[in-house]
């Protein structure tokens, strides 16, 4: 959970959820829909506002003042990986019974900002986050179209959980299949719908995710790297991570270092 900043320059989307309130002023926010159809909600100081993760959105001062508000940034995410509210129909503009207790708790994280010990301040930001999660949800209805993909979340999410503490390994489709008690190419379906990946593409994604924070975070090697994370052959390894990435492992360890030494000199 950490501070967002809305723009108010055309459609846009984040892959957080924003929820913030206006303080002072008053703001127009318009919403985009997969299809295209735009929605427009009149908010003014008091109004709590949800913007779901992968949203459009375009934001509009209506108020003459200036316009004051606050916006935090979560990813309400299960696993590491699955949006909690990709499966339900969450209100942009949250109703005042709601809104009343969500600006308690925007107040609070305020304050667990301030908190200097790292340990406390991640601990305070879950609670709060889970107490904000929670008044989302009691004025959420779960959406008719994602019910089966929620049931297949239900079915596959141990081996998510598997994959992304074992991504490492020669891991089994079929017997990963198995274990949910599908077939193979329903276990693939499934998962797909649920997570937007295929089973072997999310465990290149867990691979290559791990081995670009291998690569800065120590002195291994490029084949070093490769084989930790589940590559033995370099040469695949080194071509799998341009076409992920964009740049060779090494360009990448390069650039990183540049770039925090940068940022250290300024």
């Amino acid at each position: 959970m950490e501070v967002g900043h809305e723009h108010f320059h055309g459609w846009h989307f984040y892959c957080y959820t924003s929820v913030g309130v206006v303080k002072s002023g008053s703001l127009k926010i318009e919403t985009k829909s997969p299809t295209g159809s735009v929605e427009s909600y009149d908010l003014v100081a008091g109004d709590v506002f949800c913007l779901r993760s992968f949203i459009q959105r375009k934001l509009h001062i209506t108020s003459e003042g200036n316009l004051q508000f606050i916006v935090i940034s979560i990813a309400f995410e299960i696993l590491d990986e699955v949006d909690v509210l990709s499966f339900y129909d969450c209100p942009v503009k949250l109703p005042k019974s709601a809104a009343q207790k969500c600006l308690e708790i925007l107040s609070r994280y305020k304050d667990a900002d301030n908190e200097t010990d790292g340990f406390i301040k991640s601990s305070c930001f879950s609670v709060l986050g889970l107490q904000l999660l929670q008044e989302i949800l009691r004025t959420s209805e779960i959406n008719k179209n994602q019910q089966n993909r929620l049931s297949g979340f239900r079915r596959i999410a141990e081996q998510i959980r598997y994959f992304q503490n074992n991504y490492f390994s020669d891991i089994s489709l079929e017997e990963a299949a198995e274990k949910c008690c599908l077939s193979a190419s329903r276990f693939h379906a499934v998962f797909k719908e649920v997570t937007g990946f295929s089973p072997y593409q999310y465990i290149k994604k867990l691979r290559l995710e791990n081995a670009a924070e291998i690569l800065v975070a120590t002195d291994l090697s490029v084949e070093e790297t490769g084989q930790k994370v589940g590559w033995p052959d370099p040469f695949s390894f080194s071509k799998i991570f341009k076409k992920f990435y964009g740049i060779s492992p090494q360009k990448y360890r390069k650039r990183s270092i540049n770039s925090t030494l940068t940022n250290f000199n300024v």
